[in-house]
This record gives C-alpha cells, structure tokens and sequence, in this order.
C-alpha cells in the first residue's frame, strides 16, 4: 500500500530559501542606493569643477583679447565670466560632500605646494598676520582718541601686541625661500603677501602679489591683495575691488576686513563695523581673534550703538 506523500518539509525548506533570497535582494538594493547617490554627488562635483574651470580658462582668453575689445564689452563679458566661475565655487561647496573610497594611490599621492607639505606654517603666518593686522588697526583707533605724548612718541593702542607679530618669522623667512625657488607656488605667495601686509611692508608684498598674479591672474587671495596694496595707496579703484572680491567670490572674507580697515582710516567707522560684522558671519572662527572683537566693540562704542549681544 503507497502511503500519503508528506510535502510539509520540502514546502517549509522552500519558504526558508524564497526568505533568505528575499532578505539579500533587500540588503542589497540599501546598499546600493547610498552607493549611488554617492556616485552622482562625485559627478556633480566634477561637473561643477569642470563649469568653474571652464570659466577660468575663459576669463584668462578674454585678457588675452582685451585689447581688441571696447573697454565696456571687455568688463561685461569679464563680469558675466567671473559670475559664472563663482556660481559654480559656490555651487561646488555647497553641495552635500561625496565620501569617495580611498584607493592606495591618492594615500599614497605627496601633497603640494610648501604650506601643504608644512602644515604647521600656516597657523604660525596667520596667527602673525592677524595681530599685526589688528595692532596696527588699534593704533589708528587709539591714535584718533588721544593725543601723541611731548617726545613725539606713539601711544601703545589697546590692541597693540608686538611680540604676535613675530610668531610668523622663521615660517616666513622659509616661505620666502621657497617661493624664490618655485616661484609658480601661487597659494604659498598669497600666504606670504598676507603675512607681508599684516606687518606693512607694502613694497614686499606688492612684489610677491605681482610675481604671483603673473602665475595665475584669477587667483583670488592675492587679487584681494593687490586691491588692498592699491586702496593703501589712495587708489580708488583698489577699495571698489574688494568690495567687487568679497560680494562674489566665497572663501573671499579677507577682503571684508581689508575693506575694514581702508573704512577706518577714511573715518567712515559705520562702514567698517559692518564690514566687521560681515566677517564675523563667514570666516571660520579660527580666523576669528579677540582683537578682532575688541576692535568691533570699539567701534559700536564710538558709534553709540548698544553693544554685541
């Protein structure tokens, strides 16, 4: 006698196999889609890398052009170029960060340039430049309020720290020997000019942002440079091109306070508090020091504004 076919195991088997089947496509699928979200953050980075140079590149044949060009063609087409560039920087920056995998070649690719080689330059150059930066402001502040003492000597300003301005000078020193050697370090240059023009030697770092802007017309940090030296020296056109750097260009906050600092000295304080003020808003707060605040605070003093909350 057949007995009855038991299919209670084969068909409790079948489920289990159709469930684990099941759990891997799912598992699956999740990773992948983070996968290829990634993948299409890289490619929109590098199209707006590629829309960014691609402006660049154009910007540097309109110069070659200019001379063939009307004079407002020419600064039409170069402010439409740079708008174009900085929408894309700024589009580029803005965007989501991709992780990307990292592959033994680029661990293995040695970093460029002298500040990134020497990383420790760069805290030392800033942190120089900036209490030099400040000190000299806080002389002027302090020198409009008070009177020189009979000797013809200048009262110290509250702001005033001279042993800061010295922390840069070995780093300078060395900055300055590498660019004599690789003088197409254009962010090395803009390094030193920035060091140069927070202890005023203003011929130095004229000669240093020239050199550079020869390297690369566009570079932005030692564009703002020129426009400071050309604003210290009377130029007009120097303080309309810092406010033209830090309207458009992102990462561009050192001009604000260049720009604050040309406003002091013409005596126009509103101004330069809100330049201050700006800055404060975008610059990394490790750019950010005390001086920086007093500075402000002083200012709002002056102005009769209630002081910062």
């Amino acid at each position: 006698m057949n007995g009855a076919t038991n299919w209670l195991p084969g068909i409790l088997a079948l489920g289990a196999a159709l469930a684990v089947a099941a759990g891997y496509v799912f598992l699956s699928l999740r990773k992948a889609a983070p996968a290829g979200k990634q993948e299409e953050a890289r490619k929109r980075s590098a199209d707006l890398d590629a829309q960014y140079h691609a402006a660049i590149l154009q910007l540097r044949e309109l110069k070659a052009e200019q001379p063939k060009l009307a004079p407002e063609v020419y600064e039409a087409q170069r402010a439409e170029l740079e708008k174009r560039a900085a929408d894309a920087l700024r589009a580029r920056e803005t965007q989501a960060p991709a992780t990307p995998a990292p592959t033994a070649t680029a661990a293995a690719a040695p970093a460029k340039g002298f500040f990134a080689q020497h990383p420790q330059m760069v805290g030392a150059l800033w942190g120089g430049g900036v209490v030099a930066f400040f000190a000299v402001l806080g002389v002027l502040l302090f020198s409009q309020e008070k009177p020189k003492v009979d000797d013809g000597s200048m009262p110290r300003g509250p702001m005033q720290a001279q042993g800061g301005a010295q922390e840069g000078g070995d780093g300078l020193a060395q900055a300055m020997e590498h660019l004599r050697e690789h003088p197409e370090d254009v962010d090395t240059a803009a390094q030193v000019g920035h060091e140069l023009i927070g202890r005023q030697e203003w011929v130095q770092a004229a000669e240093v942002t020239v050199r550079a802007l020869g390297a690369d017309p566009f570079h932005v940090e030692n564009r703002i440079h020129r426009a400071m030296i050309k604003a210290q020296r009377g130029d007009p056109a120097g303080e309309a091109e810092l406010q033209h750097l830090a309207d458009t260009y992102p990462g561009a906050q050192e001009a604000l306070l260049f720009l604050a600092s040309v406003q002091a000295q013409a005596g126009d304080k509103a101004k330069a508090l809100e330049n201050l003020e700006r800055y404060v808003a975008v610059a990394p707060p490790e750019e950010q020091s005390l001086e920086l605040y007093q500075a402000m605070a002083q200012f709002r003093r002056e102005l009769g504004r209630p002081p910062a909350p």
